[in-house]
C-alpha cells in the first residue's frame, strides 16, 4: 500500500509525511479516532467501528489500484473439515454483508472519524 500512496502523493505535489508508521490496524484506528490523521484500511478492518458510529468508511475511486482478495486456504485435494465448513460459510456471509454496506466494491478505503 505504501508505494501506491507515495506515487499518488508525488503526482499531487509532494511526499507523504506520515506521523505514524505501523502495521497495527488497532493503532491506526485509535489514531484516527483521536483525530491524529487518516488511515487507509479495508471495510472489514473498520466494520465494528462503523456499526458503532465511531468511524466511517470512504471508498477510494482510484482506477490504478489493484483489487485485494481474501482467500481461505487448505491442504491440497482435501475438502474442508466438518468443523471448518460452518466457519467458512459464516465468514463468507459476514464479508458479503459488510461489502454490501459499502457503496463501491473497492477494498481499499479511508477511515475517518465522525464529527460530533
Amino acid at each position: 500500500m505504501r508505494p501506491i500512496l507515495d506515487q499518488a502523493f508525488d503526482r499531487f505535489g509532494g511526499p507523504l509525511l506520515p506521523t505514524i508508521k505501523t502495521n497495527s490496524i488497532e493503532l491506526m484506528k485509535k489514531a484516527v479516532q483521536l483525530g491524529q490523521g487518516v488511515a487507509f484500511l479495508t471495510p472489514l478492518n473498520v466494520a465494528v467501528e462503523r456499526e458503532s458510529g465511531q468511524l466511517v468508511y470512504v471508498p477510494l475511486r482510484e482506477s490504478g489500484m489493484k483489487t485485494l482478495f481474501l482467500r481461505c486456504i487448505s491442504k491440497t485435494r482435501r475438502p474442508a473439515s466438518p468443523l471448518a465448513q460452518p466457519l467458512i460459510r459464516q465468514c463468507e456471509e459476514t464479508i458479503v454483508s459488510i461489502m454490501r454496506s459499502v457503496e463501491l466494491p473497492a477494498l481499499e478505503g479511508l477511515a475517518v472519524p465522525i464529527e460530533t
